[in-house]
């Protein structure tokens, strides 16, 4: 293999790479969801439950 094939092989692979980066990143921006601190207090008694409300991590980045 020469070394141009190598630098092509690279070239492709950090576009690869650099792709996968990013529908991750979307991912996980769409996917997160984060509770204001009001909202995720808990009684003792309901130690397991999820607060009701919560909202994406989209509106919450835009706050």
């Amino acid at each position: 293999m020469s070394s141009e094939d190598k630098d092509a092989l690279i070239q492709a692979l950090l576009e690869k790479v650099s792709l996968l980066e990013q529908r991750i990143s979307e991912d996980e921006m769409n996917n997160t969801t984060y509770y204001a601190s009001r909202l995720a207090r808990q009684s003792e008694n309901d130690m397991n439950t999820v607060p009701q409300q919560s909202h994406p991590a989209r509106f919450v980045k835009n706050l």
